[in-house]
């Protein structure tokens, strides 16, 4: 609770008033009170809930007639639409009632006693946990004027007011309010968890050696919104810019995504040792993978409503969400040239003009922890979501070398002082960067044993069932200053084999089944000790890999040094491969 000062002079009309103070519960003082008749009827008709679905036998009349300390401000008779209010309760559904006691009875008072006293003014937490602003220099409570003030009761204080204080709905409430946005809230909700504190419960007497609670207290946690998409839409504190796509932009991007998480009936993954040996007379072990066809259908819907729904959200607060004036202006978002680029909470960077037209002609909802932006259209780009680039480490996935050609790979760091160096695709995208100044990086360097060509084999984890370029990125071996030439192998499986198959990859450049990297210098002399070797143009996965600890596709390098002692090293030194998805032809 933070306190903000105002100065001002003390109103007399706005001491507490003890007449009453010690001899009635703030109930009595609103039933006694005639032009609170119509609020006092509803308090005596809302059972108080620890949360949706789970009421006590206590009215709000009850509570409010305990010992529990409560400050209330009762709207005045005529000031709100009692009789709107009055059809909810009379409708009698779980989700309607509780809509009168969040929105109504719990956005009028707050726990503890708080008077209007002078010009000391504060930030207050709401009973439904809504934040309003008690400023007695203007005498409102969220701008609404208070009337009567500093009714003392027995149990708080009552101020009387001309209508009730507003409801504005968080991100969460309004998602669930929206019976347009069914899809997308009811896969967030099912993650939701209520975990018993016992801590903040209260015992009461062991039966048969149990023990048993006067008073338990639970708490919801939704584990989506605090893990996957690392946004606390349900927290009044907090601040985002949402897209909320409608059921129907929901099942467009949904069949869309389906086709990329295609998985087959079984897998089988065989399994060498680090140094691909495997003892004679015996074969290599193999790991399954193996679900039923509805299990695996599951597995892909989960997947696909994953990435869908925890790439929507847009921290205010986060400095890359600004525009040129170095502010976040929410208008801004959806106007092209504004932002050089906005970051979602799961940290995916969209740049400008695709991050622009994310929210382009969409009319933002102000509510109470940022802005909704409901649209018919998910524009969210797939490259930066599933479709994303992977850009994995060779020495952190290789996974075997033949050491009857190879010693063991090891991880070298080298240091250079190199030049900017883009590298792009055919669509002119860029794959791969070296930065101004690099001095320092780890890689892994494949060697040979003895005069042999050596090999090593790497695994591809959480592909998708799409197509992809494919690259290898070499760091050029200054120290021996010669060219490596290689050829490359992928393993994987082809839906309908249980076991990976061997594809031998050719050039794309002459159809040759070698490759080789550029010299150490440009045409204009300029340094380029990195490569981005293109071993495979279009290269299609049949089946899906995405989320898959014992399933994988494989990349074998096999060095060709020996083909030319006189151009070729067999010593080589490889950065990173990098995986560039293709979008599926409809």
């Amino acid at each position: 609770m933070a306190l903000i000062g105002f100065s001002s002079c003390t109103d007399d009309h706005f001491s507490i008033d003890s007449t009453v103070a010690d001899r009635q519960t703030l109930w009595e003082a609103i039933s006694a009170d005639s032009e609170l008749s119509e609020y006092a009827n509803i308090l005596s008709r809302v059972y108080f809930s620890k949360r949706e679905g789970s009421t006590t036998v206590q009215t709000y009349a009850d509570l409010l007639n305990g010992d529990q300390t409560f400050t209330v401000w009762a709207p005045k008779n005529g000031t709100f639409n009692y009789e709107a209010w009055k059809a909810l309760l009379d409708e009698g559904t779980v989700s309607s009632i509780y809509r009168v006691e969040n929105e109504l009875i719990r956005n009028n008072m707050t726990r503890f006693s708080h008077q209007v006293s002078g010009a000391d003014s504060m930030i207050l937490d709401l009973f439904n946990g809504k934040i309003a602003m008690f400023n007695t220099l203007t005498q409102t409570i969220k701008g609404q004027h208070i009337d009567r003030a500093n009714i003392g009761a027995s149990n708080g204080i009552l101020h009387v007011i001309n209508g009730p204080v507003s409801f504005l709905h968080n991100l969460y409430e309004y998602m669930a309010a929206q019976p347009e946005l069914d899809s997308l809230y009811k896969y967030i909700k099912k993650h939701e968890k209520i975990t018993f504190n016992e801590v903040q419960s209260t015992p009461g007497p062991s039966i048969d050696g149990e023990v048993t609670w006067v008073d338990s207290v639970t708490y919801i946690q939704n584990t989506f919104l605090t893990r996957e998409m690392n946004a606390l839409l349900n927290n009044e504190d907090s601040c985002y810019a949402v897209v909320m796509p409608t059921n129907s932009a929901w099942k467009t991007a949904y069949e869309k995504a389906l086709k990329y998480f295609t998985y087959q009936p079984k897998y089988s993954q065989t399994v060498v040792p680090l140094d691909g040996q495997v003892e004679e007379g015996t074969q290599a072990s193999a790991e399954t993978t193996e679900y039923t066809t509805e299990e695996w259908d599951s597995i892909a819907r989960k997947h696909v409503r994953d990435f869908l729904a925890e790439n929507i959200a847009f921290n205010m607060n986060d400095p890359v969400n600004v525009n040129k004036d170095r502010k976040s202006v929410v208008e801004d978002f959806g106007r092209a040239g504004a932002c050089d680029s906005l970051r979602n909470t799961v940290y995916n960077v969209f740049y400008d003009p695709e991050s622009a037209n994310i929210f382009s002609g969409i009319e933002p909802v102000k509510l109470s922890n940022g802005y909704a932006f409901v649209t018919d259209n998910y524009n969210i780009p797939t490259k930066e979501t599933y479709l994303k680039k992977k850009d994995m480490s060779a020495f952190a996935n290789m996974i075997s070398y033949n050491s009857t050609y190879s010693d063991q790979p090891t991880a070298e760091t080298l240091s250079w002082n190199l030049q900017t160096d883009l590298e792009k695709d055919g669509e002119g995208n860029v794959i791969n960067s070296t930065d101004t100044l690099f001095t320092e990086k780890t890689v892994l360097y494949v060697k040979p044993k003895g005069r042999g060509n050596p090999e090593v084999t790497f695994r591809l984890p959480n592909t998708l069932s799409c197509k992809y370029d494919i690259y290898v990125v070499t760091i050029y071996n200054a120290y021996v200053d010669m060219l490596y030439a290689f050829r490359a192998e992928i393993q994987c499986h082809k839906g309908s084999e249980k076991a990976a198959t061997p594809d031998k990859l050719q050039n794309p450049a002459d159809n040759s089944m070698i490759f080789t990297n550029r010299p150490m210098y440009n045409e204009d002399g300029t340094l380029h000790l990195t490569d981005t070797v293109l071993v495979q143009r279009n290269y299609e996965f049949p089946s899906c890999y995405y989320g898959l600890t014992k399933a994988y596709p494989t990349l074998k390098i096999v060095l060709q040094g020996n083909t030319d002692r006189n151009k070729y090293t067999n010593q080589m030194y490889i950065d990173r491969i990098i995986l560039v998805p293709k979008e599926n032809e409809d």
